[in-house]
């Protein structure tokens, strides 16, 4: 049975996307795997604390790394098991047609406009919340403690 893409041509992006992510959580999975397997030593972890030299080659080989080459296999047969399923690639295909299609980008005048309001909105509310702070403090400093500082 020979190998055919589901759907080629379609959904170049989304699935472009989705494989580096899939390669980058898998590069990074691996490093903390590898890392994370030649800080412990002992326990269960040290079966694979070997080296072994391959025959004919003279190459060493460090058996920790084993289990990180399983890690990386099993990640590259989800991307490619992801990047032919039928219902993952109708979805990805659908939402890089709707965001190609179907929504409205803003203008570059509607987006400073927005972005505007949203940071002015946080400043107000961080001196709001920065002048209700400094008053309360002040109330319990000044009036609260010394109320009340010699009956407990």
């Amino acid at each position: 049975m020979a190998y055919t893409v589901y759907k080629e041509g379609q959904g170049i992006w989304a699935r472009g996307v989705m494989a580096s992510t899939v390669f980058v959580v898998a590069i990074y999975a691996g490093f903390r795997v590898r890392d994370w397997l030649l800080m412990e030593q002992g326990a269960f972890w040290g079966f694979f604390d070997h080296r072994v030299t391959v025959p004919f080659l003279g190459w060493v080989l460090d058996t920790r790394l084993i289990p990180v080459a399983v890690l990386l296999i099993g990640f590259l047969g989800f991307g490619v098991w992801a990047y032919n399923h039928p219902k993952f690639v109708d979805f990805l295909v659908e939402t890089e047609n709707e965001l190609t299609t179907r929504v409205t980008w803003p203008t570059r005048k509607e987006l400073v406009n927005a972005s505007t309001v949203v940071v002015f909105t946080a400043v107000l509310i961080a001196v709001y919340v920065l002048l209700c702070d400094s008053f309360f403090t002040t109330v319990l400093r000044n009036w609260v403690y010394k109320t009340f500082a010699g009956m407990f």
